[in-house]
């Protein structure tokens, strides 16, 4: 099903890497008798060389790396404390003043103003240090807020990953993937509070830094990165894997999927064929015209093959409804030759929008001719 959505949007040979993609990120999200939240799912781009990279993450990745160039590049078996705490010089949150009049008490007041950040931070590296006790353990940080060079420095020095300036919309994505509370105080700051991760790595691609997080403990979101050789392309992919991601989420709460390629339009025109042979009055002139109406679709589809189906049709000479002969119905109409296939409610709502859009045009003709203007 998913191959046969993106091979008429994207290049043959990205078809099997965007359709796995996606297929993967579908059944990720997937909860038995809840409703998927497509927002779970996050699609990030990256400029590539090679757009056969693309790949679903069973994580996240955030789009910026640590800002300590000695900061270690990859962790294992890593606990995560995300929070939303200032760990540097900032302006105060209300009007405030400090007064001095001399050198000395200038340098005290900074001094003091060090002493709250670096408790702060002695706090976070004593809960690292209790945590990573023995064995091949690590600690990431994730803050919201900013964090000074200082602060990183100590942190560097004790193995600590950390990233600043982290979004609101991240934060809140791996506190569920990796089942960690955020605190908004150094006070709340103990280790039942951790998530965890498997593996966090830092990847520069390009110009760019890259954090990626996975093996997460709570796995039921993700990130599909789309690589490209220029950002017109990672866009125009974007917006087809995120229709297809609705089309195919469409599919498996519907547990099952049409045949395509003109395949249901042309048994619909059959059935009302024979539908139309039981009617008599006016009513089988409309019924006749629907049937008809609805194999524009194949023959529009097999005309973009290549083919002239109203041509092979002629040649056959076949008696009052071209598709009366099976046979030639079969061999010009051959979905499953392709496999092409359809999804139930999209075809449903198409089919209900064109009835539809078709009474609102006729009722505008009665209109017009009840007020003399179809003449």
């Amino acid at each position: 099903m998913a191959k046969s959505i993106f091979k008429t949007k994207i290049k043959i040979s990205n078809v099997n890497v965007i359709a796995k993609i996606v297929v993967d990120a579908v059944l990720t999200i997937q909860r038995q008798k809840e409703i998927s939240d497509l927002n779970l799912i996050e699609i990030l781009q990256m400029e590539d060389q090679n757009d056969l990279e693309s790949r679903f993450v069973r994580g996240i990745v955030l789009d910026h790396g640590a800002r300590h160039p000695d900061m270690p590049k990859i962790l294992h078996n890593v606990f995560i404390l995300v929070c939303n705490i200032s760990l540097e010089y900032e302006k105060s949150e209300i009007n405030s003043n400090f007064v001095y009049n001399s050198c000395e008490l200038q340098g005290k007041l900074s001094g003091i103003e060090r002493d709250v950040i670096d408790k702060k931070i002695n706090k976070i590296i004593q809960l690292k240090r209790l945590v990573c006790k023995g064995g091949n353990k690590s600690f990431l940080i994730l803050n919201q807020k900013g964090i000074d060079n200082i602060s990183l420095d100590l942190l560097c020095r004790e193995g600590i990953l950390a990233l600043r300036r982290t979004k609101k919309k991240n934060m809140e994505r791996i506190s569920i993937l990796c089942n960690a509370i955020p605190v908004n105080s150094s006070d709340d700051i103990d280790s039942t509070i951790l998530g965890f991760a498997g593996i966090v790595y830092e990847k520069i691609i390009g110009e760019e830094k890259f954090t990626f997080i996975e093996n997460v403990s709570n796995p039921f979101s993700g990130t599909i990165l789309i690589k490209g050789m220029n950002n017109f392309l990672t866009k125009n992919t974007e917006e087809i894997i995120r229709d297809g991601i609705k089309t195919i989420k469409l599919c498996f709460e519907d547990d099952g999927y049409l045949l395509g390629g003109g395949d249901i339009e042309s048994e619909g025109s059959r059935h009302l064929s024979s539908y139309a042979n039981k009617i008599f009055g006016e009513k089988k002139f409309g019924v006749l015209a629907l049937s008809k109406s609805l194999l524009i679709i194949p023959e529009t589809l097999r005309e973009n093959e290549g083919k002239r189906i109203l041509k092979d049709l002629g040649n056959k000479k076949i008696k009052n409804h071209p598709l009366k002969n099976s046979k030639l119905q079969k061999k010009i109409f051959s979905p499953t030759k392709e496999t092409i296939f359809d999804c139930f409610s999209s075809k449903k709502q198409i089919l209900n929008s064109v009835c539809s859009i078709a009474t609102q045009i006729l009722q505008i003709d009665e209109i017009l001719l009840g007020k003399g203007l179809g003449n």
